[in-house]
């Protein structure tokens, strides 16, 4: 029989896994008992709710496959090993969202082991936040973005190229050096049809996510997991009940305050400052609610991934990545991690300054 203080502890410990949706839950219900009106959930929003199902489902298939982890094994010998790591995560983080990458090449970085891999695992975050925000699929708050104010590719990009001149630098220049590899085993990948299809289907989302093809497309990847890959179908649906709630809980409030944000610079550092207490991607559909201009939404939530562990869940997996590795060095990660983090915040903010 399980001891009353074990399934307590085990309560409070999910809780404080899952904080945000619990606290954007009763934010959702107490702000409409008050407004006293059901939260009204915009066609938009359901649609974005639908691409993060869509996209979880096809990145878990294909993070299973070991696709990732193949191509991320090619590279981790050679010249240049750091540089090489930090920009294969920074690349895949566009495609696959910042969480998976690092998922795939934190855990080969660390397996490497050798003296500076702290710094590595460090850059290799900075570098997740920083090349996914240059993508519409490169994390939950950019698909937001682009959905629910009806942008096209070109014009994405155009807005927050100029983020990624400032950073991608700095990190070539701090990914400088090479890196001893360890003799980890050969990872091969067997190309069966199922596995051909999983490709086919994240294709087949970024064509969907990018509306090249119609919404109702991304219905097949869905009946593919449901017959033959229903693993997948398993996503984190805590950060798609944050979501609802959230949509929940700024119609409530926009219904009650009628509150405007005007101007790009009150946008973007209310933006940055919110991201850094109840990080980018709460911030952003909360923000989102009171301002049209989307731009400097974008550049906040984008530059608000740095500075705080919490500001992006990104970090929060790398940081129990490496808790998991080495345990009580932690402490010792986390004042490393927070050096590098808030200068790449303030290099952040000086790129939006200078690009007007």
């Amino acid at each position: 029989m399980v001891s009353p203080s074990k399934v307590l502890s085990k309560i409070f410990n999910h809780i404080g896994e899952e904080w945000i949706f619990y606290l954007s839950l009763g934010a959702a219900v107490v702000a409409s008992l008050y407004a006293g009106r059901f939260p009204r959930i915009e066609p938009p929003e359901w649609r974005v709710l639908f691409l993060l199902y869509l996209f979880m489902v096809v990145t878990n298939s294909l993070h299973r496959t070991g696709i990732l982890n193949l191509i991320a094994r090619r590279l981790e010998r050679g010249r240049w090993i750091n540089l090489q790591l930090v920009f294969l995560t920074g690349i895949l983080s566009m495609f696959v969202t910042n969480d998976i990458a690092l998922m795939v090449t934190v855990p080969l970085t660390l397996s490497l082991g050798g003296e500076g891999v702290e710094r590595v695992v460090i850059l290799e975050t900075l570098a997740a936040n920083a090349f996914s925000a240059l993508s519409p699929i490169g994390n939950p708050q950019n698909i937001y973005i682009y959905h629910a104010y009806e942008l096209n590719l070109e014009t994405f990009i155009k807005a927050i190229a100029p983020l990624g001149l400032f950073l991608i630098p700095a990190l070539a220049l701090l990914s400088l050096g090479r890196k001893a590899a360890s003799a980890e085993r050969e990872v091969s990948l067997n190309l069966t049809g199922k596995t051909l299809a999983v490709i086919f289907n994240f294709f087949l989302f970024v064509a969907v996510a990018l509306k090249i093809l119609p919404p109702y497309w991304g219905l097949l990847p869905l009946i593919f997991a449901l017959l033959w890959d229903r693993q997948s179908l398993r996503v984190d649906f805590f950060l798609l009940g944050t979501f609802l709630s959230f949509f929940a809980f700024t119609d409530a409030v926009s219904h009650l305050l009628k509150l405007r944000l005007s101007g790009k610079s009150e946008i973007f550092f209310s933006s940055v400052f919110l991201s850094q207490i109840v990080g980018n991607v709460p911030a952003t559909l909360i923000l989102a609610e009171f301002s049209a201009d989307w731009k400097p939404l974008l550049w906040g939530a984008s530059v608000g991934g740095f500075g705080v562990l919490w500001a992006s869940m990104a970090n929060v997996i790398v940081y129990r990545l490496y808790r998991q590795r080495f345990g009580p060095r932690g402490g010792k990660f986390l004042l490393k991690f927070h050096a590098y983090s808030f200068a790449f915040l303030l290099l952040g903010i000086l790129a939006f300054l200078l690009s007007g």
